[in-house]
């Protein structure tokens, strides 16, 4: 059932919110996003989300990571931090995404805690997410975004993915009263669901359907948070673009073929499509 109050989340509501560069900024005027992720097993995850970041126009992207110094070398842009409960205090950021490739432990619940203490909104994804589940972390914060897919989701309302799948409008709302701050429903047309309204994103298709995909949306969210953008406009811009960039692949390429990476590429020439559309 399409709940009464949903909206459709169009190219038009992507051209108005998309952010416009002063001429006279500098990379302080843009935000600095944080972010927790990765160990050096899982280095793609926090590459991918980082880049994302900077991709939709984050000035600073700092990494939170147990990584080598060999990692900044081949990643010059992005800066790196220890990762630690007191590193992360000691560093305020104008927004965080925490989860990709970081694994569930008691440093990781500790580390959630200690944002929540804080005012900077907090993109929730992967294993932070599974935290919060672990941990009964809720609600969270109400500057927060979550983005679990259907299988994320079945471990908090203890249900089948199949059966969120096929009632995803009313999982997605059930959802978010018990997390709070606005949930992004990942999968065929993304859901984005605060206590206001339910957004239904008229982009994307099943090209998507590839590990690290969802590392450069949580990216993306973050990074257009930490330029002051209101979460719940980053979740649905991001996800917009995020599906618009996929649904522009499958116009020359076999939907099989699309990896994570290559929507990293194609973020600049989508966002100026998108500008050049309006």
């Amino acid at each position: 059932m399409i709940p009464k109050d949903q909206i459709l989340y169009t190219l038009i509501e992507a051209q108005k919110d998309l952010p416009v560069r002063q001429d006279r900024s500098n990379k302080s005027d843009h935000g600095r996003c944080g972010i927790i992720a990765g160990s050096d097993g899982m280095a793609g995850a926090l590459v991918l989300c980082s880049r994302s970041a900077y991709r939709l126009g984050a000035g600073y992207v700092h990494l939170f990571s147990d990584l080598t110094p060999q990692f900044s070398i081949k990643n010059p842009e992005i800066l790196l931090h220890p990762l630690s409960t007191k590193e992360i205090q000691t560093h305020p950021m104008s927004a965080w995404a925490i989860g990709p490739g970081l694994g569930v432990s008691q440093n990781v619940h500790e580390i959630l805690v200690s944002l929540k203490s804080q005012n900077s909104p907090v993109v929730v994804d992967a294993d932070a997410w599974n935290a919060c589940v672990k941990y009964d972390l809720w609600p969270l914060p109400k500057n927060w975004v979550a983005t679990p897919h259907s299988g994320e989701l079945s471990r908090l309302l203890k249900v089948s993915a199949k059966e969120i799948d096929s009632h995803r409008e009313e999982s997605a709302i059930e959802a978010q009263k018990i997390t709070s701050g606005t949930l992004v429903l990942k999968g065929p047309h993304t859901l984005i669901t605060t206590d206001k309204r339910q957004s239904l994103i008229t982009s994307g298709n099943s090209s998507l359907a590839k590990a690290g995909t969802g590392d450069v949306l949580t990216g993306m969210i973050a990074g257009l948070c930490a330029q002051g953008l209101d979460p719940e406009k980053s979740a649905c811009l991001s996800a917009f673009i995020h599906g618009w960039m996929a649904d522009q692949w499958i116009r020359t390429r076999d939907p099989i073929s699309l990896m994570a990476s290559d929507l990293i590429r194609a973020i600049p020439k989508s966002i100026r499509l998108l500008r050049q559309r309006a």
